[in-house]
This record gives structure tokens, sequence and C-alpha cells, in this order.
């Protein structure tokens, strides 16, 4: 499994991680230098949330099986998404709150399979979620900062 570039998107985390996160949320994790349709779900589990976790072979099995009993919801969400910003793009009324919208349905999507997905793993590969999401958390505070400071200042 490649570990690739493509979460630039979970950098920004709070909002467009989740969301982008299960916008690429298609199907499986890419075993090449390019993906299939059907092939960003894996592909976001293996490469982002369980990234570097060095899970066994069931847990990889289970992740799957997990991935592909939210297929149809993952799908749908990516095909609202890309709608959604179709339609900023081109300047449709209500396109800001149709994207909004597409953002959050990701989240909350997402959210339901990272929670699915916990149970599975160990108490050490939990804690080092734990610790990716607090180092997330200190950048993103880092940056609300400074933005912060050259507002006010």
């Amino acid at each position: 499994m490649k570990k690739r570039g493509l979460f630039a998107l979970v950098g920004m985390m709070v909002a467009i991680l989740a969301i982008t996160a299960v916008s690429s949320a298609a199907g499986q994790v890419s075993s090449g230098s390019g993906r299939a349709p059907g092939m960003a779900a894996r592909h976001l589990v293996m490469n982002g949330f369980v990234r570097g976790l060095n899970l066994t072979a069931d847990q990889k099995t289970q992740i799957k099986t997990i991935l592909q009993s939210n297929k149809p919801q993952i799908l749908q969400t990516r095909r609202d998404l890309v709608k959604a910003r179709l339609d900023m793009i081109q300047g449709s009324d209500g396109a800001a709150g149709e994207l909004a919208n597409a953002r959050s349905e990701a989240a909350n999507l997402r959210k339901q399979i990272v929670e699915k997905i916990k149970p599975l793993l160990t108490q050490d590969q939990l804690a080092k979620v734990q610790e990716r999401r607090q180092l997330r958390e200190q950048r993103l505070q880092k940056q609300l900062d400074q933005l912060n400071a050259k507002i006010s200042g």
C-alpha cells in the first residue's frame, strides 16, 4: 500500500478533512500509481485514519468489510460533494448552502465509519490515533492564534 499525498486534504482537518476525506471515500485502497473508480475509501482509511498503525491482516479485512457496507452512502456523499462544488463554480443560487450541507453530511459519515473502526484497534493503535489527533489540534490552535494576532494587531 502506497502512502499518497492525497491527504494534503487532511491538512485542514476541522471541516475540510472530514469533508474531503469522505468525498474521496468511494471504495478501496490504491495499490498502484493511480486509483480506479471505487478505490478511494480504503485509501482514506489505510493512508489516513489508520496510516502507520501496523494493522494485522484480520484488522484490514474487517475494515474493508466496514467500508464495503458503507459504500452506497460513501458514493452518494461523494456525488453530493462533487455536484455542490460544480454548482459553486457555476455560480448557482443556493450553492454555498448546498456545499455546506454536503460537507456536513460527509463529516458525519466519516465520523460514523471511524467509530466503527476504532473498536477493531488495539490500545497502542488507539493511543497513536489520539496522539495524531492532539498534534492536529495543536497545529490548528496555533494557526488560529496567529490569525487572531494578525486580525487584532
